[in-house]
C-alpha cells in the first residue's frame, strides 16, 4: 500500500491506499498444487489402498482445473476406481499424476500408492469341478482361462 498526504479544510489528512492484485495463473496453479490432496476411503492410506479413491477435478483455493493420469488403469481407473489384484499377483504399486491447470499454465503432481492384493481364497475345486487359472499381466486387466475336465 502507499500513504499519501492530502490537504485538508483546515489540516492535512493522510491516506492508506489498499491495492489488492490478483493472483497470477502462476500463483493460483501452485496453491492449488499444494492443497491437492487424494481423498482415501476410511481405514485407507497410500501404502494400503483397498477402496475407490476421491479425486478432486477443482482445486480447493482458486478453482484450478486438475485432470488425473493412473500409471496403470488396470488397478486404478483415472477416475479413481479401484480393482484390487489377485493373491498370486501380488500387491501394485501405481502412480497417478494429477495434472493442475490454469489459463495454459500447468503443473504436474504425482502420488506413488499401494493398492493391496486380494485376500487368499481356499481351494474349493475337487479333481470333477472346473478349474480357474489366473494370468497376471502387470499392464492389463488379470485374465481368467477356464480348464474343463
Amino acid at each position: 500500500g502507499i500513504w499519501h498526504i492530502t490537504e485538508g479544510t483546515s489540516y492535512p489528512v493522510l491516506q492508506w491506499q489498499w491495492t489488492l492484485n490478483s493472483p497470477t495463473d502462476e500463483e493460483k496453479v501452485t496453491a492449488d498444487k499444494a492443497a491437492l490432496e487424494i481423498g482415501f476411503a476410511a481405514g485407507d492410506s497410500a501404502s494400503s489402498v483397498t477402496q475407490n479413491l476421491t479425486l478432486a477435478t477443482t482445486g480447493s483455493v482458486y478453482n484450478s482445473a486438475i485432470t488425473w493420469v493412473s500409471s496403470n488403469t488396470a488397478v486404478i481407473s483415472n477416475s479413481g476406481e479401484v480393482t484390487r489384484p489377485s493373491f498370486s499377483c501380488g500387491d501394485a504399486v501405481v502412480t497417478l499424476t494429477a495434472t493442475i491447470s490454469s489459463n495454459g499454465v500447468s503443473e504436474p503432481k504425482a502420488f506413488t500408492l499401494t493398492v493391496l492384493k486380494q485376500p487368499q481364497q481356499p481351494c474349493r475345486a475337487s479333481p470333477s469341478q472346473n478349474r480357474q487359472i489366473n494370468w497376471c499381466i502387470p499392464w492389463a486387466n488379470p485374465w481368467t482361462l477356464q480348464a474343463w475336465k
